[in-house]
């Protein structure tokens, strides 16, 4: 038994490794593909929305960085080496909901162009994110929603509704995959 827990440890230090890894490529994409985002939508959405949402956005991936800079230039333990990973995923959360905030901003009255750029947006980013974010498999799942909170438009749906249905979608779909996560292991 002592063997397979020393294995787990080593296979679970080597998933957040990688994932550690290959975080600061993606993260530095999405900073640059939030820029994007806001001179793309400047037209349509409300200028200080963007200029916070764009600012809360560079924080989450600016204190993901950090940590990832942390990460690199220490030995990490192998017992710690699950708390990074899990830390990983809150950053990936956090980031992913601050995402899905441009999406509240959405009205079916604008531009077809810009409704197609958001679309394209959302599935780029979280297209880009599966590959970064699948060698540990709590991290992806909590990225996703932000590609389809965007389609929570309702005829007369509130910015609150739209809000509390992503963040119920990116809860269950964190609680499927843990328990998902359990049956595997």
């Amino acid at each position: 038994m002592q063997f397979i827990q020393q294995y787990d440890n080593k296979v679970t230090a080597e998933q957040v490794r990688l994932l550690y890894g290959q975080g600061y490529s993606i993260q530095l994409l999405g900073l640059l593909t939030s820029l994007l985002a806001v001179y793309l939508f400047w037209g349509v959405v409300d200028h200080t929305f963007l200029t916070i949402w764009c600012s809360g956005l560079w924080g989450s991936y600016l204190i993901r960085m950090y940590l990832g800079y942390r990460f690199r230039k220490q030995e990490i333990e192998l017992d710690a080496a699950r708390g990074w990973g899990y830390s990983y995923v809150v950053g990936a959360f956090v980031t992913g909901v601050v995402w899905s905030g441009l999406a509240l901003q959405f009205n079916s009255s604008w531009p077809v162009p810009s409704q197609i750029m958001l679309f394209v947006l959302y599935t780029g980013i979280t297209a880009g994110s599966f590959n970064t974010h699948s060698c540990f498999f709590p991290a992806f799942p909590t990225f996703l929603p932000t590609s389809s909170s965007h389609l929570n438009d309702r005829d007369g749906a509130t910015a609150k509704y739209r809000f509390s249905a992503a963040l119920s979608v990116d809860f269950d779909l964190c609680t499927i995959d843990v328990s998902l996560l359990q049956n595997i292991l």
